[in-house]
């Protein structure tokens, strides 16, 4: 139970550190492409809310409007999923600014900005009656791929140390150190590493097994003659 406990385990690790090596390379598809051609998706949900996010030249702007607001000249926001993409790329979102933000905390022109309920002019409404709010997400898709790309850089980390430490016991290495431990099999001189016993360790014959052996061979024999 232990070892299969075992083996799942280490197949959930090795998926996460799959999944995480084929977003990360994604990501920076996604980051090399964002400086030839801007992307734009938008969310409207059915309650009245958006959630949008924009790439353009290596920086995403994820944006949830709570409440959205949009202009009184147009129709309504329809429900569902939009996407567009740019001639060309767009400015750089890093260097956008939201006039007389509530809170705002971004450093490089990355960071976070947030609106809240004002009044609001004369072309403009909401969806719902009430108050709204807006919170932006400005991050570099660099970031984004090294958060994916650790996973994957752990699990190439843990699989390097296995096949290492395999080569070192089939080599009479201690696994922990690499020092020469043929002459020293129970513990190493150098670091003090005990190594663990097998996991199937060989079968030992008793001494009833023994006898109950001698038995039969001396049958057979007889019965040979």
């Amino acid at each position: 139970m232990r070892r299969n406990k075992l083996h799942l385990r280490r197949w959930l690790f090795n998926c996460a550190g799959a999944l995480s090596l084929v977003l990360c390379v994604g990501v920076l598809g996604l980051g090399v492409h964002t400086h030839y051609r801007g992307l734009y998706l938008e969310w409207h949900t059915h309650a009245g809310d958006r959630y949008s996010a924009v790439a353009s030249r290596g920086t995403i702007v994820a944006e949830q409007e709570w409440n959205e607001i949009y202009s009184s000249l147009a129709p309504g926001p329809v429900e569902g999923f939009e996407l567009y993409s740019a001639a060309g790329p767009l400015v750089d979102p890093a260097g956008w600014q939201w006039p007389a933000p509530d809170w705002e905390a971004r450093m490089l022109g990355y960071g976070v900005v947030i609106h809240r309920s004002k009044s609001l002019g004369p072309r403009l409404q909401s969806v719902r009656p009430g108050p709204w709010q807006s919170t932006v997400l400005i991050l570099p898709i660099w970031l984004l791929a090294a958060l994916f790309a650790a996973p994957s850089g752990l699990w190439l980390y843990r699989w390097s140390a296995r096949r290492q430490r395999r080569r070192r016991l089939g080599a009479g290495l201690c696994p922990t150190c690499g020092y020469d431990v043929r002459a020293t099999p129970d513990r190493c001189p150098e670091c003090g590493t005990i190594p663990s016993p097998p996991h199937n360790p060989p079968m030992q014959r008793t001494g009833a097994a023994g006898k109950l052996l001698t038995v039969r061979t001396r049958l057979d024999r007889g019965s040979g003659h």
